[in-house]
């Protein structure tokens, strides 16, 4: 499941962790175009949502009506801005190469950009 760059709520972004067992989420311009903007770890998102009012960095992460719990989260100083993605057609052995040479975790599945899915270690 992915994260759209702009929009987020604490309330959303709670009820994705709630959901979702995913130790991280690829973040997308749009659920529409899928074109990669980043990567965003599940503690992160765990640290915004915990915020609960406070200052989190340059993130407002309030819950509650008062808190804005409605108004949108910048993620933008949370999450990965360059992560690992190969193309669709990348051959699995070189993929799975990267994966011991770099020490992946998780590698972004992409065509012309846009995300089709993501590769994860176990």
């Amino acid at each position: 499941e992915e994260i759209e760059l702009e929009g987020n709520t604490v309330h959303a972004l709670s009820a994705l962790l709630q959901r979702c067992p995913l130790q991280g989420f690829p973040v997308v311009s749009s659920h529409a175009e899928a074109l990669i903007a980043g990567y965003i770890t599940r503690r992160a998102l765990q640290k915004i949502v915990g915020a609960r009012g406070e200052e989190v960095g340059d993130v407002e992460a309030g819950l509650g009506e008062a808190q804005g719990e409605g108004a949108a989260i910048n993620l933008k100083p949370w999450f990965d801005v360059a992560p690992i993605n190969v193309d669709e057609d990348a051959p699995l052995d070189g993929v799975v190469d990267m994966f011991f040479a770099l020490g992946l975790r998780y590698v972004l599945v992409t065509r012309h950009g846009r995300l089709l899915g993501i590769i994860k270690k176990k």
